[in-house]
């Protein structure tokens, strides 16, 4: 156990950990050799502060991301809405009658839309349209429509 793990072998040891619940601590690192004490602070470090918080602190914090990666705070913006928009894409469960089937694909236009409303509130509805795929000028056609009985 003299190894130091980095901070992508720890929270990957954490997944791994809190994929089987049934799973006890002290069987688990004796399984993975690793000190009891030392997983259970990096379970608490890894609640408190995700992958940065893993980092041991007497050592230099370095790229968690490879070369090339955007860390700009527009790339976090695009990838929480990305995120948000696969979300609320998973949440929603429509009816029968709001399928529409083009080239063998089942649309949910009514239910995207509304994702689109409910996002627009935090988001540009352009932005919001060109990651879901669908057209602004239908979102606003949807919005001006009349509810169908």
């Amino acid at each position: 156990m003299a190894k130091h793990l980095n901070r992508l072998e720890k929270e990957l040891l954490i997944r791994k950990f809190k994929s089987h619940p049934s799973i006890k601590v002290s069987d688990f690192c004796y399984a993975n050799s690793v000190s009891e004490s030392a997983f259970k602070k990096w379970l608490k470090q890894y609640e408190e502060g995700c992958l940065e918080a893993l980092a041991r602190a007497d050592s230099s914090v370095g790229e968690v991301f490879p070369e090339g990666v955007d860390r700009t705070e527009e790339a976090y913006k695009r990838e929480i809405l990305r995120l948000r928009i696969e979300n609320e894409r998973l949440k929603k469960i429509c009816g029968e009658d709001e399928r529409v089937w083009r080239n063998g694909i089942c649309s949910f236009k009514n239910e995207e839309f509304k994702i689109v409303n409910m996002l627009s509130k935090d988001y540009a509805v352009t932005d919001i349209c060109a990651m879901m795929g669908v057209s602004r000028s239908g979102y606003y056609k949807w919005l001006r429509r009349d509810p169908s009985s």
